[in-house]
């Protein structure tokens, strides 16, 4: 049971069905079964689902100093079924829930700007889009704040509770339902979500015979080619410490990227990271059979451009901004020299102001970094004309 206190199935036939529960949670008030439209789940089980997820996060970002929620938190929190097999279903739902103060103007600009960033575990791949469509309407209109009457003699903004239910593949092109773990998070501005895990399943094999031979020859492919790739005699693109590098952190990636560039022009982002590598990450000799499987998920044997690397690992920037309809995600394939275990170590320095889907707009935006389970940013970055 997650956030919402919802069964798997209740994503696609009532998603709200604890409205009344979930908002005497986010309150702090006692659960009453008797005011919720549908059987609400206890203050027990809402409570085990939330301080759940606040360890999740309180665990990934120890700098953010998470807390259990109390009553009266703002935020925003998502949720999702565990599994979703993809032969009875074409698309991965996610129901969530805004709480903040204001006006309707801050419940446009989440509309506006919020963003999905959605990651496929088994091969590391990150995939983004705005998490409503282009100036949608609300699928559900916010609750209303309290009536004037009820308020103290102290004027104050009202706290709003808006409810949304999104689809992945309506969001997200290119996104499929392969078999993989996948995990979701809501971005907009300085605010994310907590991250949910949805795993996408194949049909079961009812041949015993069928799935053992599946299994002893699944591939989990073989790591794509360093990119962007060295150019002989430019400082830029490099894969080694430099004097900008961030600080080694002990988990997860450090960023360092200027304020403000100018569009078109240089823009050298330096990053650390301290990651764990996927089996197809690693860099391996070409092995026939193996790479025949490997192409059947994509993922084919390559000469990754460097014999002294050790494993090629997937690291994505994401660009958010108000200028784009669409975040910008820029995929880099880093090297890595070092061990594996625990986690891989290594650095990057990068022009993204050389990569051909750089944004070109003159605007602010917001840039992220994301590989696998770790995101971190947001990163401000102005670009003027």
């Amino acid at each position: 049971m997650g956030l919402l206190g919802l069964d798997d199935e209740d994503f696609w036939s009532d998603p709200f069905r604890h409205r009344a529960a979930v908002i005497a949670r986010l309150d702090g008030l006692p659960v009453d079964d008797d005011d919720a439209p549908a059987p609400a789940p206890s203050d027990e089980a809402l409570d085990d689902a939330w301080m759940a997820s606040v360890a999740a996060f309180a665990a990934e970002h120890p700098e953010a100093g998470a807390s259990a929620p109390e009553g009266g938190d703002t935020g925003i929190f998502l949720d999702a079924p565990a599994t979703v097999r993809n032969d009875l279903r074409d698309d991965v739902p996610l129901a969530g829930v805004r709480r903040y103060t204001g006006s309707a103007a801050a419940a446009q600009r989440f509309r506006e700007r919020a963003t999905l960033v959605v990651v496929r575990l088994a091969s590391n791949e990150v995939f983004a889009g705005r998490l409503f469509a282009w100036k949608e309407p609300a699928d559900s209109p916010p609750t209303p704040p309290p009536d004037a009457s009820e308020e103290s003699d102290t004027l104050r903004e009202p706290l709003v509770t808006d409810f949304f239910v999104v689809r992945v593949r309506e969001r997200i092109a290119g996104f499929s339902m392969r078999a993989s773990p996948v995990r979701a998070v809501v971005l907009c501005g300085d605010e994310r979500s907590n991250a949910v895990t949805v795993s996408v399943d194949d049909a079961p094999e009812r041949d015993e015979a069928v799935a053992a031979f599946i299994a002893a020859n699944r591939s989990p492919g073989f790591p794509r080619a360093i990119s962007p790739a060295r150019i002989a005699g430019a400082p830029l693109p490099t894969y080694l410490r430099t004097a900008e590098s961030p600080d080694d952190p002990s988990y997860g990636i450090a960023l360092a990227a200027p304020s403000q560039v100018r569009s078109g022009g240089p823009c050298v982002v330096h990053a650390s990271f301290a990651l764990p590598v996927l089996d197809r990450e690693v860099v391996r000799p070409f092995d026939a059979t193996q790479d025949r499987f490997a192409r059947l998920v994509g993922a084919p044997w390559v000469d990754v451009g460097d014999r002294d690397a050790t494993a090629v690992l997937a690291i994505h920037l994401l660009l958010v901004g108000d200028a784009l309809l669409e975040p910008v995600v820029l995929r880099l394939d880093v090297p890595v020299y070092g061990p594996l275990a625990p986690v891989a170590r290594g650095h990057f320095a990068v022009d993204l102001g050389a990569h051909p889907a750089m944004v070109r707009v003159a605007g602010r935006y917001a840039l992220w970094a994301a590989s696998g389970e770790v995101l971190v940013g947001p990163h401000a970055l102005e670009i003027t004309a």
